[in-house]
């Protein structure tokens, strides 16, 4: 069995375990890691050392995007320039669109 550990700051903690622990089980059943310990901001990550390597990277993809790309199939991200000027119609008065 391999252990990591990573800090995961107190404004982070509730995207990063999900509502009802939703985020971190899927983590556990996706990688297939015996256990995620998420008491404090130190989150501790146990499992065979593949298992845990990916699930270090899906809680620090959580961390930096709020989302993590292992919950959809096929899930592909690309970046799309846009110019300035259409961004009020994109976001929406108060962002009302992009939510």
């Amino acid at each position: 069995m391999h252990t990591a550990q990573i800090k995961v700051p107190e404004n982070k903690i509730g995207i990063v375990i999900g509502p009802k622990g939703s985020k971190i089980k899927l983590i556990q059943e996706k990688t297939g890691v015996t256990r995620i310990d998420t008491s404090g901001e130190m989150f501790t990550i146990v499992g065979p050392q593949q298992a845990v390597e990916m699930a270090y990277a899906a809680v620090k993809e959580l961390m930096e995007k709020g989302y993590c790309s292992m919950a959809f199939e096929d899930f592909k991200e690309e970046a799309v320039p846009v110019h300035p000027s259409v961004f009020p119609d994109l976001i929406g008065k108060g962002g009302v669109t992009i939510k």
